[in-house]
């Protein structure tokens, strides 16, 4: 689905004409608009804990929280658009499970911040409405 997304994306950026450019952006939204919360998570620290650890550990953080994140959406109903680098979007059609998970996923950090010597600190916001 993302994949046809992105394609469709380009051919909009690409468009000579008003007229394609509106056609393209009315397929997109026919194809892919949904009235959900929209939940976009962002891991903090990536230079820091780079410098000071490598690489290499800050990416076995990434796929942690992905782990974590990913388990608590399905486990809440929700839908993961993408996970990109240490981002993740997901949609949830129930808000109120939208806000369910987020503060699963703050606690699952949390709890899992307590047994790790690098604890993974995330940011977290929530918008409702068509996207």
């Amino acid at each position: 689905m993302i994949i046809a997304l992105d394609g469709m994306i380009r051919k909009y950026r690409a468009a000579r004409s008003d007229e394609e450019r509106q056609d393209l952006a009315n397929t997109i939204l026919d194809r892919y608009n949904v009235t959900a919360a929209l939940m976009v998570l962002d891991m903090s620290g990536f230079s820091k804990i780079t410098r000071d650890f490598g690489i290499v550990h800050f990416l076995s953080m990434v796929q942690t929280m992905q782990d974590i994140t990913a388990a608590q959406i399905d486990l809440f109903g929700g839908h993961v658009v993408k996970f990109f680098s240490d981002n993740c979007f997901a949609y949830f059609t129930d808000p109120e499970q939208g806000v369910k998970c987020a503060i699963s996923v703050m606690q699952a950090h949390n709890e899992l911040d307590k047994s790790i010597a690098t604890p993974i600190d995330i940011c977290m916001g929530m918008d409702y409405g068509e996207f």
